[in-house]
């Protein structure tokens, strides 16, 4: 069982709730965000940007709670550059150290996609909000436009030096 809702707090946020039918391995195609998790085996994690397919193995019955966050977003959520946690699975508390433990208590009510949705969206209130970039590229990817990536300039290395992969028409560089 598997379904999907529009984040009622985090906009351009998906939450997402799973349950595994049998033992075995699942494979979770890459999206390139950012998700936080809760698993009823393993608790709250971070799922970081995946560039290959990543496989997932669960429990009969394990429940699993995501919120995927657009582009731009997990960095200010978590705290933590996108690139530290590409291809990684890693526990809430790993990142944040004790100020993990409030969340993780809060979701013994059993409204795990409430507590994900008000986590994410106090912490980017704290934090002023989110990549505008990442807005601009979501905005962009949702209306069928091109995003790709940055052209070559001159005297310029591919890449630039630059952290962004890709590059929007009239963005700076």
């Amino acid at each position: 069982m598997y379904r999907e809702w529009a984040s009622r707090a985090v906009g351009g946020a998906v939450g997402w709730e799973s349950v595994s039918a049998g033992a075995g391995p699942v494979r979770v195609l890459p999206d390139g965000c950012v998700d936080l998790l809760w698993s009823s085996r393993h608790g709250l994690l971070v799922a970081g940007p995946d560039r290959t397919a990543h496989l997932s193995t669960s429990v009969p019955g394990e429940r699993w709670v995501g919120l995927r966050l657009p582009p731009g977003t997990g960095p200010a959520v978590l705290g933590v550059p996108a690139h530290e946690l590409r291809d990684l699975r890693v526990p809430l508390a790993d990142l944040w150290g004790p100020a993990a433990a409030a969340p993780a208590e809060r979701i013994g009510d059993g409204r795990v996609a409430d507590v994900l949705e008000s986590l994410a969206r106090d912490r980017l209130r704290a934090v002023g909000g989110a990549d505008p970039l990442g807005a601009r590229v979501t905005a962009r990817l949702a209306a069928g436009a091109p995003v790709g990536p940055c052209p070559a300039r001159p005297g310029v290395p591919p890449g630039g030096g630059r952290s962004r992969a890709f590059c929007l028409p009239g963005a700076r560089s």
